[in-house]
């Protein structure tokens, strides 16, 4: 964190403005964690992730909170309150609050740590019960923020997160396009 050119990044790969268009989210993928880059002065401060050096995965409060290569941010479009991520190497899509204490909660993905690394897998289905990502690396909110769109790069799918219209229902995750083995650009299959 810092003033302008004193702050340093490692690997930046996406950003993303706020509402009022005062502050850049960033996913500083290297250092495992998400950045806010003021827009005026260039002041920047990490809102969430510990920063591990291998990456590590955790449901918390600002940098209590765990990323495995964050590469994908995209503002929630109705009330721009929170942020979705692809957490590319958890296999997750999580959410970051963007209010303090910033808090991080698992949006979708059900991956298991077997041998030390979370597993990649496909399976659609309820969000954080029984979903699985193979690499997701790109989100984006539909215009009405009922929905968010991952590139599961691991999957060579488009899938799509269903927001729960009521509170405490689980979101759900379908495939909209794609399908394995990686294709040449011909006719897709969903």
């Amino acid at each position: 964190d810092g003033v302008a050119r004193a702050a340093q990044f490692n690997g930046p790969l996406d950003v993303a403005v706020t509402r009022d268009k005062t502050r850049a989210i960033v996913c500083d993928s290297a250092n495992h964690r998400i950045r806010s880059v003021s827009l005026q002065d260039g002041n920047v401060t990490t809102l969430a992730g510990s920063g591990s050096v291998l990456g590590s995965f955790a449901d918390a409060d600002g940098p209590a909170a765990g990323f495995n290569y964050p590469s994908g941010v995209s503002l929630e479009p109705t009330t721009g309150e929170y942020v979705v991520i692809a957490d590319t190497l958890n296999m997750r899509i999580r959410k970051l609050m963007l209010a303090p204490p910033h808090e991080v909660t698992t949006l979708a993905g059900a991956s298991e740590v077997v041998s030390g690394a979370y597993q990649r897998g496909f399976q659609d289905g309820d969000a954080t019960a029984a979903a699985l990502f193979s690499a997701p690396r790109a989100v984006a909110f539909a215009a009405d923020g009922q929905s968010v769109y991952v590139a599961d790069t691991g999957n060579h799918r488009v899938r799509k997160v269903t927001l729960p219209t009521t509170e405490g229902d689980p979101a759900t995750v379908s495939s909209l396009a794609g399908a394995p083995p990686a294709g040449g650009g011909g006719p897709g299959a969903a």
